[in-house]
């Protein structure tokens, strides 16, 4: 009998595994002036994001200020209105108490002067 060869299977290569480390300091970093500008545009494109933000709620705010000072305006305008007739109001109450004063002085004389015509017939009676 012949002698065969066992057959045995093909060696394969074994390839060695990578490892991925990742760098433990700043220094460590591979990066290349491109991966800096894309980061440097992409926090000017969300600041600039956040800025027009903030400046349309500002005009926002300005107006609705703006709506505020014409209440308040109008606020004013009420109060000087009836300011101006409580003025006019204490005038006529004054005019109307000098008006009393004298029509109560010149009843005074009257009941005064009734009271001496009486006790004239009164006496010549």
């Amino acid at each position: 009998m012949k002698k065969t060869k066992k057959s045995t299977p093909a060696k394969t290569i074994k390839t060695p595994k990578r490892i991925t480390t990742y760098p433990r300091v700043a220094g460590d970093a591979f990066v290349n002036q491109n991966m800096l500008y894309s980061v440097r545009d992409e926090l000017i494109g969300h600041t600039e994001k956040k800025f027009q933000e903030t400046e349309m709620r500002f005009h926002e705010v300005k107006a609705e200020i703006h709506e505020v000072k014409s209440v308040i305006h109008e606020v004013k305008a009420n109060i000087a209105k009836l300011d101006k007739s409580v003025h006019k109001m204490a005038l006529l109450m004054e005019e109307q108490n000098n008006r009393n004063k004298i029509v109560l002085d010149g009843l005074s004389q009257l009941f005064e002067r009734q009271e001496r015509v009486e006790k004239k017939l009164n006496s010549s009676f």
